[in-house]
């Protein structure tokens, strides 16, 4: 049984830089999943969400959309920019701004910052956050 008094979200590690769920690993809630209220979950999964949107120097109809967002609101646009490796730092800025600001509007945080740096053809974003709780900080690589 999960114990929802422990947090609303579901609880995710960093394991060689990808994020995999935090599982309990003894006791009674054994193999359940870790509750928290650090909002990663919903940090990570909002960004990588794919927010409608047309690829790169394509004509063709807008693709991506998370199927249950019916608004075409939710998620960002990064999926375009890892396709496209000539997306300047404005451009990634720009789109996970989005992102931090529906996380705002949806109260899963209440204020955020991004930076972000490039390194052999990767993108590294630093997203810092304030939560009702705490100050966090996730870090994309792509």
């Amino acid at each position: 049984m999960i114990d929802l008094k422990s947090g609303k979200d579901l609880n995710l590690v960093s394991v060689n830089g990808k994020f995999d769920l935090d599982l309990i690993k003894s006791g009674p809630g054994k193999g359940n999943f870790r509750l928290t209220n650090n909002a990663r979950h919903a940090v990570v999964t909002t960004m990588f969400s794919w927010k409608r949107g047309r690829r790169p120097g394509k004509n063709s109809p807008l693709e991506g959309g998370w199927y249950y967002d019916a608004s075409g609101r939710r998620g960002t646009r990064l999926w375009t920019i890892i396709l496209d490796r000539s997306s300047t730092r404005s451009e990634l800025l720009s789109s996970v701004e989005d992102g931090g600001q529906q996380l705002v509007d949806s109260k899963w945080i209440t204020k955020f910052s991004c930076d972000a740096t490039k390194t052999n053809g990767r993108w590294r974003v630093r997203f810092d956050y304030q939560t009702p709780d705490a100050s966090e900080t996730t870090e994309l690589v792509f």
